[in-house]
């Protein structure tokens, strides 16, 4: 797995989910490497599950990170590597994807479509992944709008462990008591990161509009982030005992605040599914949430209300929390249809199953070709490619062996217009072999294929470890095999 960091977080959250169900009901080993600099807060939960934790940023340079990745990948013999979140892996997948290797799978969480966003990148590296896993139907619709293949693009649901997110398990009045809230007022939870994307801005006017309405309530916001402050200041300012806010606490101690709540209120900006409507739900908590990526796909109109963002969505979620607040029992069937849901279709069990599945797939199809299947539909990549080439060819078509070059860009041109000869030079040619061992033409820059093909083998250079060059005066003897093999 790489990973950026272990960090408190939804996406963590599930990486330690995954990890451990692919261990215990499917005989996985895992070995994790973190490319974030990072406090790694999650650190000892992951370490709990596997031995193999390696957090490069107290280990080494970041400059020594892909030669630390690609040599543990050929020592270890992995059967998958998963992307998770890791924008130093994408970058990576060049240099480290070889025919013959371990399958190589990524992971999407949320839709994001900024430049540099997991989803522009999934696509952009697509030709190197051996299939790309999202957490919502709607997020693989999007990937396929914007041109990904809808063949490797697949669903696997986040989900959550519904026998350990129980709040049958709790004393409530103890709870109650331990956090200052009456037994007769009712409880919405906040739990996320204090950012942007979960809009606790929002959420803080919301509850203002709501307590100036004359509800009773109080709201628990368990997290941090960058809007603490500013949350702070808010609460203090409008005098709003109401809001408690927590801090950054354990996945334990989250269990007892949506233990004893009624409502979960989430009005995020954007999300793929959010892991915490999976916790909530699970805890028989309703949801009152934004409707945004997949999270329609968990939350159904009988155990929840989702609300589409816009300039009215304050209002519509205060309309929403007054209503459902004045109606307890509207509030406690969704809470039983919400853990229904929950443990009829969005178990850990399967998600682990579905995971397992998807990688041994994705093993067992691998297609790479290394070397010609890897364009991209990022065009502002294809001038600098196409220069590469357009210099390397004229630096090769000197006088010198002229002829010889001509024949063998002539085979080289038969066999790219022959899918299944295309496919067997690809089986034979290994660019990343032919510039890691040739460090001099790694270095100027030239297009490893052609200059093999025209006057790299004269000079005894080998396009893969365990070619025979035999005769190396003639036309290249390995685009000659390739190209008379019938």
């Amino acid at each position: 797995m790489l990973a950026p960091h272990l960090e408190i977080g939804g996406a963590d959250k599930f990486n330690l989910d995954l990890i451990q169900r692919l261990q215990q009901d499917h005989g996985y080993e895992v070995s994790i490497i973190t490319t974030r600099s990072s406090p790694h807060r999650w650190r000892e939960q992951f370490e709990h599950l596997t031995p193999d934790v390696f957090i490069l940023h107290t280990l080494l340079p970041v400059e020594d990170y892909p030669q630390f990745i690609s040599n543990f990948i050929q020592t270890r013999k992995p059967d998958t590597v998963l992307i998770t979140n890791c924008r130093i892996g994408y970058q990576l997948l060049p240099l480290l994807r070889t025919a013959g290797g371990p399958s190589f799978v990524d992971y999407l969480h949320m839709e994001d479509w900024d430049h540099q966003s997991y989803p522009r990148l999934s696509l952009h590296y697509a030709s190197y992944l051996d299939g790309t896993i999202v957490s919502s139907g709607y997020l693989k619709q999007r990937l396929i709008e914007a041109g990904g293949n809808p063949n490797r693009i697949h669903v696997a649901t986040t989900n959550i462990d519904p026998q350990l997110w129980n709040s049958s398990d709790y004393d409530k009045p103890s709870i109650r008591a331990r956090y200052g809230v009456p037994e007769d007022v009712p409880v919405i939870a906040f739990v996320g990161r204090l950012c942007r994307q979960k809009q606790p801005d929002v959420m803080a006017n919301v509850l203002k509009t709501i307590r100036d309405r004359g509800l009773e309530f109080v709201c628990l916001v368990a997290g941090d982030g960058d809007y603490r402050p500013w949350l702070e200041k808010f609460v203090s300012k409008q005098r709003l005992p109401e809001i408690k806010l927590l801090g950054a606490i354990p996945s334990e101690q989250v269990r007892e605040i949506l233990a004893i709540s009624d409502l979960y209120f989430m009005p995020s900006e954007n999300e793929g599914i959010a892991l915490t409507l999976f916790e909530a739900m699970s805890m028989a908590v309703p949801a009152v949430a934004a409707d945004v990526g997949g999270q329609a796909e968990l939350v159904s109109a009988d155990c929840g209300i989702l609300i589409k963002p816009g300039p009215l969505q304050e209002v519509e979620y205060a309309d929403t929390l007054e209503r459902l607040l004045n109606d307890p029992d509207l509030r406690r069937s969704m809470a039983s249809r919400s853990r229904g849901r929950i443990c009829d279709r969005f178990t850990l069990e399967e998600m682990g199953n579905r995971m397992a599945q998807l990688f041994e797939c994705a093993a067992a199809n691998s297609t790479f070709e290394p070397g010609l299947a890897h364009t991209t539909p990022v065009t502002e990549e294809l001038p600098s490619r196409f220069s590469r080439f357009l210099t390397t060819t004229l630096l090769l078509l000197s006088p010198r062996n002229l002829g010889l070059k001509l024949r063998n860009l002539s085979l080289l041109g038969s066999i790219y217009f022959h899918p299944e000869k295309r496919r067997r030079l690809a089986a034979t040619f290994n660019a990343r072999y032919y510039l890691s061992h040739n460090p001099d033409l790694k270095a100027r820059g030239v297009a490893p294929l052609i200059h093999y093909a025209l006057q790299g083998y004269l000079e005894g250079r080998l396009p893969s470890p365990h070619f025979d060059p035999a005769d190396r005066f003639g036309v290249n003897p390995m685009l000659w095999r390739i190209y008379q093999r019938d």
